[in-house]
């Protein structure tokens, strides 16, 4: 088929083989889903770096900072120690401090050092009286001592560093470093330590939020804190949220989340901890890790886009060009693909057009090949399997058989498999050579042993590349006795044309005498010459019963046909029946009232009944039983097309069956000649069967014998159903009423599918338009979409998901007007009892196509008196 326009590209299903899946690679589109999965992965990956990432550095920078503030202000203060210590050492070891002391002109001054920047300098008496102070003394009173302390007894020659404690004098918290001067006083320096963890934080804080903690030696006593140290100087560490924690992250004594860490003061062994607020120290990874989730988004949507961009750019003149590939490979011829995108896909669509005219041009060279090659071998195809002559290929060395066609398997006997399975010589025998056998007319063997007179032609020829020998046989032995049936056939039917003849014209004859006969006799009356004329009427009916014979030996057919019930005629000639088989045979009547009568002559069909019966008693001569039966047949067209002169139709059967030694095959197929008998010289004619034969040809039947050697033979007569009045003429077939066809829409919903196609054949045959559904819901799907009226409804009862009366129920809710037919392998009684109302029109299972036509006719056609056949009956593939 030549396309003379391009097809849309998109309207153009690309196929694909299932053989061919596993060796084709990804789409484009999916490597950039996963250029940008990966793009994505890493951005996401990125994401969850910098989250994780920042955070780290965050508590990392922080850790440092307080590693650095607790460093630096542990050292300050300590080296504020020292000095501290240093000072009252010095003070202690000075000569005469104690005289110097109790002078007037003793001066004394405390100077911060090291975050220490609030204290005071004392020198005592041995009883605690102040001798010397760097505090300012108001008026002339002396300045409260620090007699009866119990801290002075822990004071010894070397300094020590007492706290915290109570100073008695200012109140404060404070550490004091304290030594025994040479006169057994003391020399004291105060430091307060409310101020201390404040001034560090000044110092090392850097601004941040950051707490200072400095603890005793064995961080079981507050000594001071930058936050609140009033509250918590000199306080004990145990039970505080401080204290539940180790480590970096933990809370401090207010329960505030912080990053410590720690150092110890130089030479006073205290416990140094700078913490930095968790809080605060996050915040400002938080801000940056948002800015730079922001970043990572934004370069995410501009990669997609990027991606996008060259997806369109890349991708979509590919499909494009795939798209115009797959559309003119629909075309013949196929025409060039449109040329566009990057410069690659434009080199590749170049190379696309150079490959189609390529495979164009071979493909033609191939297409021109093959269909020389078919027709070759078509031809022989159509010479060899459609020959009328047996015709077979065997090797040209070990004659096996290599091709038979079906008139070589029909003539020999033998199946398909069994003739394949054999070699040339089983065919001609192994008595003579092959070479010798088919040079000429020879006898071939038979599958059943019998010999076929044939002649063959043999020549060489090539089969599958191999030499091989064709070999024709012309069945010499059947064309010579089709030969003497047709010269047999050629002198009857030229003896039966001149009577024939002779007759019609003689009848024509007899009736002018008898005519003028009956009219001069009716003038005559009772006066003279009404004798004579009465002779004449009756030499006249004389003759017309000659010519009566004379046209049945001609013609060979029945002369005077009346309609004939079969039961009644059997149960007429049963007395002498029983007369003409003796004591010694049983004889059996079966006879249904169901079978129809017949149109044929009645001395006829009675010389059959006794034929059969006289041919049964003699297959018994030590006695048996004999069963003559009586039925309605319905011989389809399978069975017509089987056996040659039968038409498919409705026929009567009357069978006659014996229990006799029964007859072989290679008899059966002459049984029906004239003159061929088995019986002994003498003892019998070779007519009675012939006789039957002939008979039941004439009167438009067909006639089959079933028989196997020890068990008895039955004789089948098949005779057409009689269909309107007899008639005195040669039967015909019965025709069909000529009111069968239609061109109504008809529904027709049946389950079984082997059904629903014969009955839908049997309505598009005859015009009607089918709509066929295999279940009720397509039937309603049916009913629904089809717009143009629906006349009638053929349905089964039973019926998954529904069943026929509730489909009918559906229908009638939408289509009011529709006529039913309903169909059941059940009896009508059984049915209706079951699911049909009464008055339901209903066709019994198995019916014909005239049945059911019949049936249609007279629900569409109220008027029509059409026959309904419902029946029951024996539907008939092989009589058996």
């Amino acid at each position: 088929m030549n396309a003379t326009a391009a097809q849309n590209p998109a309207d153009v299903e690309k196929p694909v083989e299932a053989g061919h899946l596993a060796d084709r690679g990804w789409r484009l589109t999916v490597y950039f889903a996963l250029l940008v999965a990966v793009v994505a992965i890493a951005a996401a990956v990125a994401t969850v770096y910098v989250f994780v990432q920042t955070d780290r550095d965050s508590r990392h920078t922080a850790e440092r900072n307080a590693t650095f503030a607790a460093g630096a202000a542990a050292k300050d203060l300590g080296e504020g120690v020292a000095t501290l210590k240093a000072t009252t050492a010095s003070l202690a070891t000075t000569p005469n401090i104690d005289e110097a002391a109790t002078q007037p002109s003793c001066t004394l001054t405390f100077g911060s050092t090291g975050g220490l920047s609030d204290g005071h300098v004392d020198i005592l008496k041995p009883d605690g009286s102040v001798s010397c102070s760097s505090r300012p003394r108001t008026g002339k009173a002396p300045l409260e001592g620090y007699g009866g302390a119990a801290w002075l007894k822990q004071v010894t020659d070397r300094p020590v560093l007492l706290g915290p404690l109570v100073d008695s004098v200012t109140g404060a918290q404070s550490v004091v470093s304290a030594a025994r001067t040479p006169g057994h006083g003391f020399a004291l320096t105060f430091v307060a330590l409310g101020p201390v963890g404040r001034s560090l934080v000044a110092v090392y804080g850097g601004g941040r939020p950051v707490e200072f903690l400095l603890t005793s030696a064995d961080g079981r006593t507050v000594l001071t804190r930058s936050i609140a140290p009033e509250r918590w100087i000199g306080k004990p560490l145990a039970n505080t949220p401080f204290a539940e924690d180790s480590g970096v992250e933990r809370k401090d004594v207010d329960g505030t989340p912080r990053l410590y860490e720690q150092a110890v003061v130089p030479g006073a062994g205290w416990k140094f901890y700078a913490g930095e607020d968790e809080a605060a120290a996050l915040a400002a990874g938080h801000r940056l890790r948002e800015r730079q989730l922001v970043i990572i988004l934004a370069g995410l949507a501009l990669v997609l886009l990027a991606t996008y961009a060259v997806y369109r750019r890349v991708a979509v003149p590919i499909r494009r060009l795939g798209a115009y590939v797959r559309a003119t490979s629909a075309l013949t011829p196929p025409e060039p693909v449109p040329v566009s995108g990057p410069a690659e896909v434009a080199d590749l669509g170049e190379d696309v057009n150079g490959l189609i005219a390529s495979v164009d041009r071979e493909l033609r060279q191939r297409q021109q090949a093959e269909e020389s090659a078919l027709a070759s071998e078509q031809s022989y195809r159509l010479l060899f399997e459609s020959s009328p002559l047996p015709m077979w290929i065997h090797d040209a060395g070990t004659q096996a058989i290599l091709e038979v066609n079906d008139a070589a398997v029909a003539r020999y006997g033998y199946s398909l498999e069994e003739f394949m399975a054999l070699t040339t010589a089983d065919i001609v025998g192994p008595s003579e050579t092959v070479e010798d056998q088919l040079a000429d007319i020879s006898r071939h063997l038979h599958k059943g042993g019998s010999k076929i007179k044939a002649r063959t032609i043999t020549h060489s020829v090539s089969f599958n590349g191999r030499p091989a020998h064709c070999v024709v046989a012309e069945d010499v032995g059947e064309r010579e006795r089709l030969e003497s049936q047709l010269r047999q056939a050629q002198k009857m039917e030229a003896v039966g044309q001149l009577a024939g003849g002779i007759a019609h014209d003689f009848n024509n004859l007899l009736t002018v005498i008898s005519g003028y006969g009956g009219m001069a006799r009716n003038r005559v009356g009772v006066g003279p010459g009404a004798r004579e004329l009465d002779q004449i009427e009756n030499a006249a009916d004389r003759a017309a019963q000659l010519t009566h014979q004379l046209l049945a030996f001609s013609r060979q057919q029945v002369l005077d046909p009346v309609v004939l019930d079969l039961n009644e005629v059997i149960g007429a000639v049963s007395p002498m029946l029983t007369r003409l088989i003796g004591e010694n045979v049983e004889i059996g009547v079966l006879t249904d009232e169901e079978a129809p009568p017949v149109l044929a002559d009645r001395g006829q069909i009675e010389q059959v009944i006794v034929n059969l019966v006289v041919n049964a008693r003699d297959a018994m001569p030590e006695g048996g039983t004999l069963t003559i039966e009586t039925r309605q047949v319905h011989l389809d067209e399978r069975y017509a097309d089987e056996h040659a002169g039968v038409e498919a139709g409705t026929y009567a059967c009357l069978s006659v069956t014996d229990t006799g030694k029964g007859i072989d095959r290679e008899t059966q197929s002459r049984i029906f000649e004239p003159f061929f008998t088995t019986k002994d010289v003498g003892a019998g004619t070779g007519l009675g069967l012939a006789t039957v034969h002939g008979i039941v040809n004439q009167s438009g039947g067909h006639l089959e014998v079933y028989s196997e050697p020890s068990f008895g033979a039955s004789f089948k007569v098949y005779l057409p159903a009689a269909v309107g009045a007899a008639v005195v003429r040669a039967f015909a077939p019965a025709r069909r009423p000529d009111r069968l066809s239609g061109t109504e829409t008809v529904l027709v919903c049946e389950d079984d599918d082997l059904v629903r196609n014969l009955v839908e054949t049997m309505l598009t045959e005859n015009g009607y338009r089918v709509l066929a559904a295999a279940r009720p819901d397509e039937a309603l799907e049916f009913a629904s979409a089809h717009d143009e009226p629906i006349q009638i409804l053929v349905t089964d009862v039973v019926m998954p998901q529904m069943s026929g009366p509730e489909l009918v129920d559906k229908l009638h809710a939408v289509r009011p007007e529709l006529e039913v037919l309903f169909l059941s392998g059940y009896s009508a009684e059984t049915v209706r009892l079951r699911a049909l109302q009464d008055g339901a029109a209903f066709l019994q299972k198995p019916f014909d196509d005239v049945s059911l036509l019949q049936r249609i006719r007279s629900l569409l056609d109220p008027t029509e008196r059409a026959t309904t056949i419902g029946g029951e009956r024996d539907d008939v593939h092989e009589p058996a």
